[in-house]
């Protein structure tokens, strides 16, 4: 059982740090400079000193992927893309913050005093309280995560950045060779970084089109980019599973790093001890651990027959992960970029069959925000053509207006949230097969 070396009971303002702030008015490429330059990542948006919200690195990606216009000087606004700051008081205890941080699954707080933000708390500051202020009883393996997510150094990166986001982990283990290594947010962050402080106007905006280029054509697309090219050069820094918590949390701490392999009697790595699996330990408490079989679905053990998919999406990062995905477990795919590309496709697809009685796709996959025609448009007219059409919508906008407005296509027209790991999106729709 953890339990403290004093009996002093500490408060977030003991481990603040001062916050970095940004103005509202400026834009991407302002964010991009800061976050590199100060080696930070987050920032606070503010709006004539009062801060309004809150964008970090992990945010960065994360958004950019998912909207290629992200880095348009004149369409994106960081009002669109930071989201709320999460307050609490300079006496909030430790252990509050760290309730609250794995609640709502973020990474800082702000700590506010009289309307201000006095500073920032965050996971790393978890660490520092926990090295200087709890016993050696506890064990890593105690705490640690035990199934670790790995992907091969020659792995395709959008295969990388897939398997994160899919899994919702800011890092991933690289194996090479006899050696393991490790991927973050971070380094897709600063591997599209080229951005200098004193260049031009023009040369900035030069060079932001230089990273879009690089996140999506030379990171995201191919197979001839490869983990290998962005991994870290030093090895993953290993504890052993019988270490003490708070000897692996002074090894993070004065590494400055967010996570440790952990390797058993048999040297080999059994786990991953991560700032979340810390928080975990502050309040006590066994993270839930799902296993691999649990989370990565596999392939479904009875499929009568392959399936005929029709996707639409706006982002190649998208369409790239529903190909391997859909092809992966042996159903054709066919692919477009907006919903009149779709429902062109649609036709020509009728045209093509017009002696089959089978609908033309089994399933039409549509995202809902796109430019021009929105995912419940599309799926209107593709119902109006054929009223027997399975269709679902991935969307993170207006899900329960959608739900009243197909309320009676309910049979028909299936919902599913954005962010649902694709696998697990894949593997539901094979009920069509």
């Amino acid at each position: 059982m953890l339990q403290k070396e004093q009996a002093v009971d500490f408060v977030s303002r003991d481990f603040i740090n001062p916050p970095i702030m940004i103005s509202k008015n400026k834009k991407m490429i302002d964010v991009i400079e800061k976050l590199t330059e100060m080696d930070i990542s987050r920032l606070i948006v503010h709006d004539s000193g009062k801060p309004i919200g809150i964008i970090s690195t992990k945010d960065w990606i994360h958004i950019f992927l998912n909207n290629q216009n992200i880095l348009n000087e004149d369409s994106i606004e960081l009002t669109d893309i930071m989201h709320k700051i999460v307050y609490v008081d300079s006496m909030t205890s430790i252990k509050d913050c760290a309730k609250i941080l794995l609640a709502k699954r973020i990474s800082s707080l702000a700590i506010q005093k009289n309307n201000h933000i006095e500073g920032i708390f965050t996971k790393t500051d978890l660490i520092r309280f926990f090295a200087s202020n709890y016993s050696d009883e506890s064990k890593v393996s105690e705490y640690m995560t035990k199934d670790v997510i790995s992907v091969t150094s020659d792995e395709p990166l959008y295969k990388v950045i897939r398997k994160m986001m899919d899994y919702k982990i800011p890092r991933i283990v690289v194996t090479a060779d006899d050696s393991f290594k490790i991927i973050t947010m971070g380094d897709f962050f600063r591997a599209a970084y080229g951005v200098k402080q004193d260049d031009h106007v023009e040369e900035r905006v030069s060079k932001l089109e230089k990273i879009r280029e690089n996140l999506h054509s030379r990171l995201m697309i191919g197979d001839n980019n490869i983990a290998k090219d962005i991994m870290s050069k030093n090895n993953l820094i290993i504890v052993n599973s019988s270490d003490s918590l708070k000897s692996a949390c002074k090894i993070m701490q004065s590494n400055h790093i967010d996570a440790v392999g952990v390797i058993d009697e048999n040297q080999k790595l059994c786990g991953i001890l991560s700032k979340t699996d810390i928080m975990c330990a502050i309040l006590s408490q066994r993270k839930q651990k799902y296993t691999i079989s649990e989370i990565e679905l596999t392939k479904s053990p009875k499929i009568k027959k392959s399936l005929n998919v029709l996707v639409v999406d706006d982002s190649n990062f998208s369409l790239n992960m529903y190909v391997d995905i859909f092809k992966n477990r042996g159903h054709k795919i066919e692919t477009t970029r907006n919903g009149l590309e779709c429902i062109d496709a649609y036709n020509f697809k009728i045209l093509d069959n017009q002696n089959s009685t089978d609908l033309p796709f089994d399933v039409v996959i549509l995202d809902y925000e796109m430019p021009g025609l929105k995912g419940n448009e599309v799926a209107k007219r593709i119902l109006n053509i054929n009223p027997k059409q399975k269709i679902t919508i991935i969307s993170s906008w207006e899900i329960e207006k959608m739900q009243e407005e197909f309320s009676k296509l309910a049979d028909y027209v299936e919902l599913i949230e954005k962010g649902t790991p694709l696998e697990a999106i894949v593997s539901g729709l094979e009920k069509y097969a």
